[in-house]
């Protein structure tokens, strides 16, 4: 009888000894899952700063070099080759081995990369407008914008000029034309000239 009662004892204490080791183990395995949890968040919270977008020089995805400025906290300026583009929207930069891809959040959601530069989008611009300089001379104004046009949101240059002309040749004016370049795909997306503009002939002076 002794000897039983021994033995239960001793199956019991066994019992009991690895029921707590296997808590133990329970513990320990909480314990990691929870630190990698916490690295997961910490990496999250490191990509969020690197797609900040800072006032420094960039080096975008085709190997151009663009200057970023933050003139405001609502205002940033895009300089490439002395011709600037000013915007007000929240742009991010992804950097990739020393190249940077610049995508906007559009109000529909889906997610613009600006692949077409200022300088780009400039050139097009006064060549469609045919003009030949966009500076303080003409008060003329680059600026990357959200549009909507055909039902359709995209993201675009807007470059408004102040034009002389003279109406039937004659009456010396000045009209305000535009025109939008898509900071997509670099196609012209439409000119803006005043309804009269028909009326009117381009002047040097």
């Amino acid at each position: 009888m002794k000897k039983v009662l021994v033995l239960v004892l001793f199956i019991l204490c066994a019992y009991l000894v690895v029921a707590q080791n296997m808590s133990a183990g329970q513990n320990i395995k909480a314990q990691i899952t929870s630190k990698n949890y916490t690295n997961n968040h910490t990496n999250n919270v490191g990509q969020n700063i690197k797609a900040q977008i800072t006032s420094k020089n960039y080096t975008n995805n085709a190997g151009q070099k663009i200057q970023i400025q933050k003139q405001s906290e609502n205002q940033i300026q895009l300089k490439v080759k002395n011709v600037t583009a000013n915007t007000s929207l929240n742009i991010t930069a992804n950097e990739t081995r020393n190249r940077t891809r610049f995508h906007v959040r559009l109000s529909n959601g889906r997610n613009a990369e600006i692949k077409i530069m200022p300088d780009t989008a400039s050139k097009k611009a006064l060549e469609r407008l045919r003009l030949k300089v966009c500076n303080e001379s003409n008060n003329c104004t680059l600026q990357l914008k959200e549009i909507r046009q055909k039902n359709q949101t995209r993201i675009a240059y807007e470059m408004q000029v102040e034009q002389q002309a003279r109406i039937f040749g004659i009456f010396k004016t000045k009209m305000q034309v535009q025109a939008q370049v898509d900071a997509e795909d670099g196609e012209i997306i439409q000119i803006k000239r005043p309804w009269w503009s028909f009326l009117a002939t381009k002047s040097e002076e």
